[in-house]
């Protein structure tokens, strides 16, 4: 994804084997395009695609401090998570993870804010 020189957001996307541009004015615009014909394809985005543009959104609107500490889940929920369909990831899936971490209860809990905030 990229802003071109009239301010407006790019992404570059192939469909049926052709390169089309998707634009739109705001990020979310752009997003909701993209969610719009993948559904019109009959398939949904992959997580890492929702979540790398849920990130992008993000880190725009918080602090560095605030950013640096969802920066860290995200890369390991993009790595757990990854290629698949966001649509076939199902809650006790998400529940069994989070019950796996060996992490401690705010860590454990900022993953799920992650997670809460993406698949919204």
């Amino acid at each position: 994804m990229y802003k071109d020189k009239k301010g407006l957001y790019r992404q570059s996307i192939t469909v049926d084997g052709k390169r089309k541009v998707i634009s739109a004015k705001t990020k979310r615009e752009l997003f909701l395009k993209l969610a719009m014909l993948n559904e019109s394809k009959g398939h949904t985005p992959a997580f890492r695609d929702i979540a790398e543009q849920w990130g992008e959104q993000t880190q725009d609107r918080l602090s560095h401090g605030s950013w640096r500490s969802y920066s860290a889940p995200l890369r390991e929920l993009i790595e757990r998570f990854g290629d698949r369909e966001i649509s076939t990831i199902t809650p006790n899936e998400v529940q069994k993870y989070l019950n796996n971490t060996d992490l401690s209860y705010k860590s454990t809990m900022t993953r799920k804010s992650v997670l809460t905030q993406i698949f919204n």
